[in-house]
């Protein structure tokens, strides 16, 4: 049974299979709306998406199902594998240029996890789910986990983080007892969470988080229509793509470039990009070409990379990159190689990044329970067991750009590790901490309609 199921009463999936669920986000597919509630004074361009070179990347261990979760500015990549079926299971992996390793990433004892975002300083974080399908955000470094839950979680069971920035701080949602989601962002030094209150929104998801400290995320009004804000120096915009009820926000960078996906009129899942959120909004539809009228893009870095995930033709869901400008992946990997692979304050490698081979234990955890919804699944192991496979992924053909691009056979290599949940908070990689859990909530009332 799908770790996700308590969601699954509640909502319909982005894309088959799995991505973002949400709690009580009233049916996220099934909106077929003709208008946006924008504000008309704040107009807003739709251009044609500007050209991008396509690659699918799907792990050998299942060619059937990946998704791509999020991508940093080394072009690392977050995702996972397996659909949640039985036998299935979510199981993540971190994947590094050249894109021909996986590294699996799985918390220790989950039944399944997922792995959704990542920062440059060699920090991930996801999800995972225990034998009773119960979710609990995570975040991991050097091979050492630490589970992370809302204190304000209540009886529910769902907790997930869906983004982190260098600063360390993460972003999330729980959902409580009723079933109605929470958005968070969480300290991760000081153990502070705040929860985000968006004005005349309910159901809220925060989804990424930017260098500067600007969070994307969703909400549901009072009509049933999920629509996207971005939160920035204490004032809420909001936004929606023009002809859709269902705007849900995923990622966004440090020049407030926001990804995510919208529903349109026919009911098909479509991927965007939009620009100058808090300006003249700029929104481009990106659709992986290899795509059945499903494509959901869930990162991007500040090299304006972008992954995310499609149904193809055989009614698999396929991970992709996307590399913006027609370039192909080689001429990226070329430029960045020209600049500084590292940025200042981050530490750690690529390997570092994905902890891959290194062992460790974690009896400092941080403590909640439960939220849903957001980019991700979840996946099995108590210890995380390499992969290979040959084969490789589809070819990806290029969008406005003639190119192509196909994936490469790799093999996974995993990392062992433990980590306990304590009842009583404590800092993740120091010594112990006396200081409980804070809390406190985020309202404004400045409110910027999109």
């Amino acid at each position: 049974m799908s770790v996700l199921r308590t969601l699954r009463r509640r909502a319909s999936r982005l894309a088959a299979g799995a991505g973002i669920t949400v709690a009580g986000a009233a049916g996220l597919l099934a909106a077929t709306a003709p208008a946006a509630h924008a504000d008309p004074g704040n107009q807003q361009d739709q251009p044609s998406a500007p050209g991008y070179s396509f690659q699918t990347l799907d792990n050998p261990a299942d060619l059937t199902f990946n998704q791509l979760l999020g991508i940093n500015d080394r072009g690392t990549i977050a995702g996972y594998f397996g659909s949640g079926a039985a036998g299935h299971p979510n199981q993540g992996y971190l994947l590094p240029r050249p894109y021909n390793n996986y590294s699996s990433e799985n918390f220790p004892g989950s039944v399944q996890t997922q792995v959704t975002g990542l920062n440059n300083r060699g920090e991930t974080v996801g999800f995972w789910a225990d034998a009773n399908n119960d979710n609990f955000g995570f975040v991991e470094h050097d091979g050492r986990f630490t589970t992370i839950t809302d204190p304000a979680t209540g009886t529910g069971t769902v907790n997930q983080l869906l983004g982190v920035n260098d600063q360390r701080i993460a972003v999330g949602f729980y959902t409580d007892g009723a079933g109605v989601n929470h958005g968070y962002m969480v300290n991760l030094k000081t153990h502070h969470f705040t929860e985000i209150v968006v004005p005349s929104g309910t159901n809220t998801v925060a989804t990424g988080i930017n260098e500067e400290g600007d969070v994307t995320g969703f909400s549901t009004n009072a009509d049933g229509d999920v629509f996207g804000w971005l939160l920035r120096h204490g004032h809420f915009s909001t936004f929606e793509f023009q002809g859709s009820t269902n705007t849900t926000p995923l990622g966004i960078n440090a020049e407030d470039e926001i990804v995510g996906a919208y529903v349109d009129a026919a009911g098909n899942t479509q991927g965007f990009t939009l620009t100058q959120p808090l300006g003249r909004m700029s929104f481009a539809t990106v659709d992986d070409p290899n795509g059945l009228n499903s494509t959901t893009v869930n990162g991007v870095n500040n090299e304006g990379q972008l992954v995310g995930f499609y149904t193809d033709a055989a009614g698999n869901t396929d991970g992709f990159l996307a590399t913006p400008g027609g370039h192909s992946q080689e001429d990226h990997d070329n430029h960045m190689s020209s600049s500084s692979d590292s940025a200042s304050g981050n530490s750690g490698s690529d390997s570092a990044d994905m902890g891959s081979g290194s062992a460790g234990s974690d009896s400092n955890g941080m403590t909640a329970t439960g939220s849903s919804a957001g980019t991700g699944t979840t996946m099995p192991s108590s210890s995380d067991s390499a992969s290979s496979g040959s084969a490789g992924s589809g070819p990806g053909s290029g969008s406005g750009s003639a190119s192509s691009g196909s994936g490469s056979a790799g093999s996974g290599s995993g990392s062992a590790g433990t980590s306990t949940t304590m009842t009583s908070p404590q800092n993740a990689w120091n010594a112990p901490s006396s200081a409980p859990f804070s809390r406190d909530g985020f309202t404004t009332p400045h409110l910027n309609n999109g």
